[in-house]
């Protein structure tokens, strides 16, 4: 895992001092942002889950419009995230379409205060945790 948090800080780096990237560097950090671990969900997997349990889909998700309806599925699936898999903050913001590792953090503290004042939303919550389970150990 810290060699993937490495590859993302040192993509980050290199965009800052506007490094020219080129396609087989894009290649490796793709590759490394999407490996999956043993006994984890992928970020695609827990999006896809979330999307379809709001009714809603993977594009608006990772898109960049703020609706509040999409904005708090987003969360929770940033949220989701964070709690179902070992991917650094960073590579999970990337995943959202670029967003700062700082969004996902915001996302995470929101969603626990939601799960904190309201039981429905936490039982929530504890229903799509299960549904990752359950992909997780079917595949």
């Amino acid at each position: 895992m810290e060699e993937r948090d490495a590859l993302i800080s040192i993509s980050a780096e290199l965009k800052r001092i506007k490094f020219e990237v080129n396609t087989v560097l894009v290649r490796v950090l793709e590759a490394v942002a999407i490996y999956t671990e043993p006994g984890d969900a992928s970020l695609r997997e827990i999006v896809e889950i979330v999307a379809e349990h709001f009714h809603t889909n993977v594009l608006e998700l990772k898109a960049d419009r703020r609706p509040k309806k999409i904005t708090r599925v987003r969360q929770t699936a940033m949220y989701l995230c964070t709690q179902c898999t070992h991917k650094s903050l960073p590579t999970i913001g990337h995943f959202f379409g670029g967003r700062d590792h700082s969004t996902i953090c915001n996302a995470k503290d929101r969603v626990t205060i939601w799960m904190h004042d309201d039981d429905e939303f936490r039982r929530e919550i504890e229903l799509l945790k299960q549904k990752i389970k359950e992909k997780v150990d079917a595949d």
